[in-house]
């Protein structure tokens, strides 16, 4: 099966779906982006897909900023309060609101200890290759 119908491209801020994880993973982390489980494919009769965020690094220090601070909602994108949101449907992060404001604060520390990993991956291939090029 060609890579085109297992995994679509990864843009950021986004999902995507991927019948294969791995692939998902490899083509993420080669366009320098960090993902995050969504959901099963709804779409999929025999539920081999997944829907993935395509994160930002800058994002991704965000969020993971959010593991021990009271982070407000003013320091993230429309975009980025989608995903969010989403992560605080799935009691991924939790949601404060006091007033007029709004503040995300205990990111999982499952999902901060995945995201942590992934960044540190990214941050290393970076460093090789800038090592390669110098």
């Amino acid at each position: 099966m060609p890579p085109e119908e297992v995994c679509e491209t990864p843009r950021p801020l986004q999902t995507f779906q991927a019948r294969d994880h791995h692939i998902a993973h490899n083509l993420a982390q080669q366009l320098g982006y960090v993902l995050l489980f969504r959901e099963r494919d709804k779409y999929d009769l025999h539920q081999r897909g997944w829907v993935y965020w395509c994160l930002t690094r800058e994002f991704t220090l965000k969020l993971l900023r959010c593991f021990q601070d009271l982070r407000e909602a003013s320091e993230f994108t429309m975009e980025e309060r989608i995903i969010i949101n989403d992560l605080v449907n799935k009691k991924w992060i939790q949601k404060m609101n006091e007033g007029d404001k709004t503040y995300y604060y205990h990111l999982h520390p499952d999902t901060a200890n995945m995201l942590s990993r992934q960044l540190a991956r990214l941050l290393e291939q970076t460093q090789l290759a800038q090592n390669q090029v110098a």
